[in-house]
């Protein structure tokens, strides 16, 4: 039907309308999504997808590729899952490393857990949760430190920001009640920094 896959090795149970499959890559057509595995198993009853192992998944119309071990793909509700560290790669070559994340194809948003973003300035962002529009690449979170690893004023003394929730595209950063500085890190509070209700980090121009 909508599932067409090239593997080493099937198995097929006629009972349960269960395939598994070993070694190989599945395409299925109706969400324009093709999964590189090592080992699948494909519930066409209860129209569920589930690989462990090495797995990648490629949505081939947004460019997005996933890479995590185990994976869950709800067919019917439409959202893919997983549990095990995975890194995603957008459009826009950034690279996110998350613990979790739950991809709802419906809407486009994929909701990660303890996210780690390096962008293309090479800045790195560390978010305890975050959302991100597949389409355009724009992140929303909560509780973020970004670490601008471009810049430093010593070897030792880098750029750096917190805040409690984060706004992100391709040109700006924008955060609520951010703290900024570029001392080096310690127990206690930095020698110096700057507070403020909302910051806005212009990724272009560096300012």
């Amino acid at each position: 039907g909508e599932i067409e896959i090239d593997a080493s090795e099937f198995i097929y149970k006629k009972d349960t309308n269960v395939l598994q499959a070993f070694n190989g890559s599945a395409i299925i057509k109706s969400d324009n999504i093709k999964i590189n595995f090592t080992q699948i198993i494909i519930d066409q009853k209860n129209f569920t997808v589930r690989a462990n192992q090495n797995t990648e998944v490629i949505d081939l119309e947004k460019k997005l590729v996933l890479t995590t071990k185990n994976l869950f793909f709800n067919r019917k509700k439409k959202y893919i899952e997983s549990d095990s560290k995975s890194t995603i790669k957008d459009n826009s070559n950034n690279i996110l490393n998350t613990e979790y994340f739950y991809y709802d194809l419906n809407k486009d948003i994929i909701k990660t857990e303890k996210l780690i973003l390096k962008d293309f300035n090479n800045d790195t962002y560390n978010i305890e949760m975050a959302f991100i529009n597949a389409k355009t690449n724009k992140l929303f979170g909560k509780d973020v430190e970004i670490n601008f690893n471009g810049t430093s004023v010593s070897k030792n003394n880098k750029y750096r920001l917190k805040g409690k929730s984060i706004k992100s595209d391709e040109n700006f950063t924008e955060l609520d009640k951010g703290v900024f500085t570029t001392c080096k890190r310690r127990e206690k509070c930095p020698p110096w920094q700057m507070s403020a209700k909302k910051v806005v980090h212009d990724k272009n121009k560096k300012t």
